[in-house]
């Protein structure tokens, strides 16, 4: 099993909105393309950070999606 983190600080303003767009990604990607699992944990402390947590079956797999438009869209967000 492989395992991807990622790390965001976001603005007050924009927490929101990548919470929001997480749940679409968790949609996509949760149980396809070899995703065995998709996670967003939230620090509750006020400005906290949000850490997305994937897991895939196989380093094939997870290649596959760091090369897909989803996974481009996820970099699109965070930036």
């Amino acid at each position: 099993m492989y395992i991807t983190t990622l790390k965001i600080r976001p603005s007050v303003r924009e927490r929101q909105k990548i919470i929001g767009a997480f749940k679409i990604i968790h949609a996509l990607t949760d149980g396809s393309l070899g995703c065995i699992g998709c996670s967003l944990y939230v620090d509750a402390a006020p400005g906290g950070d949000l850490f997305i947590m994937e897991r895939w079956i196989s380093e094939e797999d997870l290649r596959r999606y760091l090369q897909s438009d989803l996974y481009r869209r996820v970099l699109e967000l965070v930036e």
